[in-house]
């Protein structure tokens, strides 16, 4: 199941202090069972509390291309990275 397409998630709004951030990191996220995501977690901070909250802000409320399957586990792990723009 792909929940997320590369780049910018469609819905999530550009976060200036994100765009300048450069990070892997883990998330997270719990989505109900239309695939709206309801909750995300940081796996580790980013080391700036506004990129971290940048993060959660794009993507909490998206939805996920597919509803998850209904015995589907709850969190799923994604992986996120961010580079600088140039």
């Amino acid at each position: 199941m792909r929940a997320l397409s590369s780049g910018r998630p469609a819905g999530a709004q550009p976060q200036p202090c994100a765009e300048q951030a450069e990070f892997t990191n883990r998330i997270k996220i719990w989505a109900d069972a239309t695939g709206r995501v309801i909750r995300i977690k940081l796996e580790l901070s980013t080391g700036t509390a506004a990129v971290d909250q940048a993060i959660n802000d794009a993507l909490q409320g998206l939805q996920l291309q597919e509803p998850p399957p209904g015995d589907m586990p709850m969190p799923i792990l994604m992986k996120i990275s961010a580079r600088r723009r140039t």
